[in-house]
């Protein structure tokens, strides 16, 4: 049990690993060349692992000539481009920033938006609940918030919410979590952090509005004949036709 969920109260941190193959196995086969992992699923998959404190471990099956499909190499371009589209410009950088609580000092609140990784905000001892509130200086679309914590002193946050025009609960933080959400236009960000181990230790906080994932949607008939047609981006429109006229919502 404490391979696959970790010990609380360990005296090491160990980050999870994630394994996965951008194909079927873990061998290649060329018959499966129309089989790999999707844009869309391994946008996932990042924020899934990486996204959520973990490292990503992407295998790529070499074929017979001793190189990687081209299929293969193209699609984790595509991918790493995504990535780096989608949290490419920081919205909190110049945000001002205030804390329910603080150490002062060097730990102030603003700390966690200072670019500075070696700098972190801290709540006095005791302290393992509390809030950070960030305002931008107009109003903002944001669909992306990244939270880490000062990892040499430990994993500390149990759980946290997030705030901008709805609630979203979610648990713990470790070295770095990107929170999805639908897009919203927000005047402030405030994070609840509700429980942690101890003191809480907070080096950066990052916030962006990823660009909706155009991919080719997914279209799918049940037993009884149904048709429907599902995207992977929420944040994207899905228009279509059924008598070859101009495609609707």
């Amino acid at each position: 049990q404490q391979l696959q969920n970790g010990h609380e109260d360990g005296s090491y941190w160990v980050p999870a690993e994630v394994n996965v193959s951008i194909r079927p196995g873990w061998f290649y086969h060329a018959r499966e060349d129309h089989q790999v992992k999707s844009l869309s699923h391994l946008v996932d998959l990042y924020y899934r692992s990486v996204g959520h404190n973990a490292n990503f471990l992407l295998n790529f099956p070499v074929a017979l000539n001793g190189k990687i499909s081209p299929t293969d190499s193209i699609r984790a371009v595509e991918w790493y481009q995504t990535i780096q589209n989608d949290l490419k410009t920081n919205l909190l950088k110049g945000a001002s920033v205030k804390a329910s609580n603080s150490r002062g000092g060097q730990f102030k609140a603003d700390k966690t938006n200072d670019g500075n990784w070696d700098s972190y905000w801290a709540t006095e001892d005791g302290v393992t609940n509390a809030t950070l509130t960030f305002t931008f200086r107009k109003p903002t679309d944001v669909n992306r918030l990244m939270i880490q914590e000062y990892i040499p002193l430990g994993q500390r946050v149990k759980a946290f919410t997030i705030e901008t025009e709805k609630d979203d609960s979610t648990t713990t933080v470790g070295y770095k979590r990107i929170v999805r959400f639908q897009t919203v236009n927000a005047d402030k960000i405030r994070i609840n952090f509700l429980d942690a181990r101890g003191p809480l230790c907070i080096n950066n906080v990052e916030a962006f509005l990823a660009p909706a994932l155009l991919t080719e949607p997914e279209i799918r008939r049940d037993r009884k004949d149904v048709v429907s047609i599902r995207v992977e981006d929420k944040n994207s429109e899905l228009h279509y036709t059924t008598d070859g006229s101009v495609p609707t919502k």
